[in-house]
């Protein structure tokens, strides 16, 4: 695994969403969907928790993975038109398009980052494999659990859960 430092404003960011709590039967069938569709996402070690950052429209879907909880929060994107969405004149009157985007920051930089020679990337210490392992434990449990029939019928239900 591969890490950098994370800018204390997105840590601050991720900190202050406004998770709420996510049984093992909404992970399943919601956003465990992520892991099928090949969408762009980062993880945040901080401490024992990790962040998962997801891109998905409105914005950023983040799951907390800490222990045996898990949780999950919504985020709409700093950008008005994110995802074709149709912005009204007040949203681009207030769009600062030079401002922090901590959705760019938590997962495009990364993401970016795997295709680029970028020194800022270290292999991560064992501490911190460690770390990361035993918080998503509780997930990878879940994933690997998992029993799926009909996966466009699955993914389906899992997206339209994740719409409500």
């Amino acid at each position: 695994m591969w890490t950098a430092e994370v800018a204390r404003t997105e840590a601050d960011y991720l900190r202050a969403a406004p998770f709420r709590p996510l049984s093992d039967d909404g992970y399943q069938n919601g956003p465990a969907v992520f892991l099928t569709l090949g969408v762009h996402s980062g993880y945040v070690l901080d401490g024992d928790t990790v962040y998962w950052c997801i891109e998905f429209e409105p914005g950023l879907v983040v799951v907390r993975f800490s222990g045996d909880t898990l949780a999950l929060a919504a985020l709409p994107s700093p950008n008005p038109a994110f995802g074709g969405r149709e912005a009204t004149a007040d949203e681009w009157e207030a769009w600062d398009e030079d401002a922090p985007d901590p959705q760019v920051e938590l997962v495009f930089t990364p993401w970016d980052a795997q295709f680029e020679e970028d020194e800022r990337f270290v292999l991560a210490s064992e501490d911190e494999d460690r770390r990361f392992l035993a918080a998503v434990s509780k997930g990878n449990a879940l994933q690997d659990a998992l029993v799926i029939d009909d996966l466009e019928a699955w993914r389906g239900a899992c997206l339209q859960n994740l719409a409500s």
